[in-house]
């Protein structure tokens, strides 16, 4: 990683860390100012030593990042659903009907190949009614676990689903 790259992406994964302690704990007290920018530094820099150590690939585009924005709407949306098929298993109108899915997943290669299948497993995983169990690259398919059947979410399908 050039040096000039690795410092900015250093900063950037501070700045989100930071604001992502700020966001769950919903205090600005010193207290909590201090400890969220000593957990924020902490994590940028495990990260940052284990993306040297280990050589992790990443080729992060912004088309694909930005699909990240598609998660609060997905964690409303499932969490519906997931409200819907518990209220009509409780009301004995239908048992919930959990079920195991593959759908062909593009398996690029590469580093850009590897950020999208994180996101995509991460993302995905994120919202109520889906678990990905794993990408088989070989086979080119995506597994995951769903509440009740529905449409895969569009920002799975952005980033390599149903290709």
């Amino acid at each position: 990683m050039v040096e000039g790259h690795a410092a900015r992406w250093f900063a950037l994964s501070a700045i989100l860390a930071f604001a992502a302690w700020l966001a769950f704990v919903g205090n600005v007290s010193g207290q909590e100012m201090a400890l969220g920018a000593a957990s924020a530094l902490f994590s940028s820099a495990l990260s940052a030593f284990v993306l040297k150590r280990m050589g992790i690939p990443l080729r992060v585009k912004l088309s694909d990042a930005v699909n990240v924005c598609w998660v609060p709407w997905y964690l409303i949306t499932d969490a519906w659903e997931i409200l819907v098929v518990l209220a009509k298993d409780i009301a004995g109108v239908s048992r919930a009907r959990s079920l195991f899915r593959a759908i062909p997943f593009e398996c690029m290669s590469g580093r850009r190949g590897f950020v999208r299948r994180a996101l995509a497993v991460v993302c995905t995983t994120a919202t109520p009614s889906f678990i990905v169990i794993g990408i088989d690259e070989e086979h080119r398919l995506m597994l995951f676990h769903q509440v009740q059947r529905s449409e895969t979410p569009r920002m799975t399908l952005n980033l390599g689903a149903g290709a």
